[in-house]
């Protein structure tokens, strides 16, 4: 099944300037999925914060703008939204957000997650050595995903979504069970 056109990420991610002594920021289009179904819009996140990092900084609502909610015609300017709502969060990035260069060698655990809207796959890093437990244990907010897929209903629409992506952003407290599928090599 097919989103509604609406909520589909608009693109990448856009340069906003700062304005006068305001650092620039990067405007990121996300798509989340939360309690009351979809919602597309544009995070603005300072330019040399990854989006990893500014999602798990310690917040209560994330700053949307230019957003568009199911079953609305129109979008709404600013929405700010309870990170504790959301299940997961799709940017429509190509790369993975970790890069090996700034965290030396990774280890890809290959996982699946259930959650009350359904199932998440994919690969989660760690550092050498570090058991899968160990780093839920000490990570709050939300997990990269990666090589992700996943089937989900929506609790607004109750539609199933079938999709893939180079990587999710999955909120752990949404996290009913984690299995590691193969440990790493």
């Amino acid at each position: 099944m097919k989103p509604d056109p609406k909520l589909v990420n608009k693109g990448a991610q856009t340069v906003v300037s700062g304005g006068a002594g305001m650092p620039q920021a990067k405007r990121v289009s996300t798509r989340a999925l939360t309690k009351a179904g979809w919602v597309a819009g544009d995070l603005h996140i300072p330019g040399a914060v990854r989006v990893a990092d500014y999602l798990n900084r310690k917040h209560d609502f994330l700053t949307l703008t230019d957003v568009f909610t199911e079953g609305q015609d129109d979008s709404m300017p600013y929405l700010a939204l309870q990170w504790h709502a959301v299940f997961l969060i799709v940017c429509p990035y190509d790369k993975e957000p970790l890069a090996a260069e700034e965290f030396g060698t990774l280890e890809h655990h290959k996982i699946s997650c259930l959650t009350a809207v359904g199932s998440v796959s994919g690969l989660m890093a760690t550092r050498p050595g570090v058991r899968l437990s160990d780093r839920l244990a000490h990570h709050r907010m939300f997990l990269t995903v990666t090589d992700c897929s996943y089937r989900v209903r929506d609790p607004f629409s109750h539609e199933v979504f079938e999709e893939t992506h180079p990587f999710v952003f999955l909120n752990t407290d949404k996290i009913i069970g984690i299995a590691e599928e193969e440990p790493p090599e």
